[in-house]
């Protein structure tokens, strides 16, 4: 069993634009910027890496993207991946990742001009801060110990 859902918050890149099959189902095709904000190790900086995310949605679902979203509205975006191939006329093969979308919401967020990446403001609750964790005495376990530097860590 294989599970196949993403979803993904970001900017729309351009106007929606809305195509109709032979048979009258509606088309939409456009792009979500999503940004990562991230620590330079070297600098120590916070920078942004944003991503263009290529989505598709059809039917009423795609009409709704056209009337409701244009360039640089928030969204959120539902859905599954999915891989277009084709062949080029030359017969070169192409291959490009898409999200197949199921559900378009606003985002509750809008994006500002020339924003900087707000920085991690965690702390923990002054009467819950301890000393730190000492470490454990060498035990028998089968686990080695593993190094791990906070930039790896995804929350």
């Amino acid at each position: 069993m294989s599970i196949n859902t993403v979803a993904i918050s970001g900017n729309v890149t351009a106007d929606p634009e809305v195509k109709y099959t032979a048979s009258g189902t509606a088309i939409t095709t456009f792009s979500v910027a999503v940004t990562r904000a991230h620590k330079d190790k070297q600098t120590n900086e916070w920078k942004n890496e944003v991503s263009y995310i290529e989505v598709k949605a059809f039917g009423q679902l795609a009409e709704k993207i056209v009337r409701r979203y244009s360039k640089g509205n928030g969204v959120v975006v539902s859905g599954e991946i999915r891989q277009e191939r084709w062949e080029t006329q030359e017969g070169a093969k192409r291959s490009r990742i898409v999200v197949m979308a199921n559900k378009v919401e606003d985002a509750e967020w809008q994006p500002r001009e020339n924003s900087q990446p707000a920085k991690p403001q965690y702390q923990q609750p002054q009467a819950q801060r301890q000393q730190p964790i000492q470490p454990r005495q060498q035990d028998d376990r089968p686990f080695p110990e593993v190094e791990i530097e906070d930039e790896q860590i995804p929350f």
